[in-house]
């Protein structure tokens, strides 16, 4: 969004405008650890998604546009404020602790029309108390039941068996490298294409 002053008399019209949110708080950040959807471009609106080796699946920010994407490298960008930044830390935090866990990215059919998903994931309690005694956080969680999901969660990963969370991994791993491939395979594609144009 670039904001322009006008004279005075000059007609504005709505698609000229564009509603601003941005706090105090808000960053834009890169990140280059989400599983991203192969039919994803810059300036889509997703939700970051996380889940869990046991098959539980949370919303973790909802409804970011994309300011940068590079599938080749699978590197994407949006702004987020201080809890968000808080909420997505807390979920690589969960994606590496415990294996076979996945973030991904799922894009919004009309984001004009469809309304702003709740991110229900449960941050785990450092990051709970860290968000807790931050002085940059704008908006407050509701402590108690954030602090109960949570628990429920870490609950239900301890009663995953090795075996179980093994198979998990495997599948996860299988997924991501055929998700590489059929990255590489759109930019050869992709490459032809605009050699041909």
């Amino acid at each position: 969004v670039n904001i322009a002053a006008l004279q005075a008399g000059i007609p504005v019209f709505k698609f000229m405008t564009a509603d601003s949110d941005i706090n105090d708080d808000v960053r834009e950040l890169e990140f280059n650890m989400f599983m991203i959807q192969t039919n994803q471009n810059v300036g889509d609106y997703v939700d970051i998604r996380i889940t869990f080796p046991n098959g539980e699946d949370y919303i973790v920010i909802s409804k970011k546009r994309l300011k940068t994407l590079n599938k080749a490298e699978n590197l994407i960008s949006f702004r987020l404020d201080e809890t968000e930044i808080h909420r997505i830390n807390s979920a690589v935090i969960d994606a590496y602790i415990h294996p076979g866990t996945k973030i991904y990215t799922v894009a919004y059919v009309l984001p004009e029309l469809q309304n702003e998903a709740v991110p229900y994931y449960p941050v785990n309690f450092d990051v709970l108390e860290l968000m807790r005694n931050d002085p940059n956080i704008l908006k407050k969680a509701g402590d108690a039941l954030a602090r109960e999901a949570r628990r429920q969660l870490e609950e239900n990963l301890e009663a995953m068996t090795n075996e179980n969370i093994s198979r998990v991994v495997s599948g996860v791993n299988a997924e991501i490298a055929k998700n590489s491939e059929i990255r590489k395979e759109a930019e050869k594609d992709e490459k032809a294409e605009n050699k041909q144009q």
